[in-house]
């Protein structure tokens, strides 16, 4: 069976592209004007912000936080396509009583798309552990079409 898809992929290839791939060929050996074409859909760099007036350390757990699109599905904020990372930060520390930090991500497709994000923080004070989850803009809207910086505010006011 392996045999048979191995086979159809090599055909497919070969139809769609004029060569073979083999497991020894590189970048070098694909003709230029393919590699162009074959490139993934530029995504969208965003800044998300946040601060925490409060007492207790807050975090940001990008692994564990989501972002849609507008006619889209909830998707992994840190987790893209093929399991990469799209965030510089797996999770955002904000001290207590700490000033503005920010996180850089790529979302999958362009800027010109509508997005919700969610969320969730997690503190930890005198042994304790709570969680929230924030939705930016709102449980129910979306940013608007380009929308690069997310400021999640004072971060701190969820954990009172």
């Amino acid at each position: 069976m392996k045999f048979l898809s191995i086979t159809f992929a090599a055909v497919l290839t070969i139809g769609l592209w004029g060569f073979a791939v083999n497991p020894e060929t590189t970048e070098a050996d694909v003709p230029t004007e393919l590699i162009e074409e074959t490139l993934p859909i530029p995504g969208c760099d965003i800044t998300i912000k946040a601060e925490n007036k409060s007492l207790k350390k807050i975090t940001i757990q990008f692994a564990d936080s989501d972002v849609k699109t507008k006619t889209g599905t909830w998707s992994n904020i840190y987790y893209g396509a093929q399991n990469r990372s799209r965030c510089n930060k797996k999770n955002l520390v904000v001290n207590a009583k700490s000033s503005t930090l920010t996180n850089s991500c790529e979302m999958d497709l362009g800027c010109n798309f509508q997005r919700r994000y969610r969320f969730k923080l997690k503190s930890v004070f005198e042994g304790k552990t709570s969680y929230y989850t924030v939705y930016f803009p709102s449980s129910t809207s979306y940013c608007e079409k380009g929308k690069t910086v997310i400021n999640l505010g004072n971060i701190g006011r969820h954990f009172r």
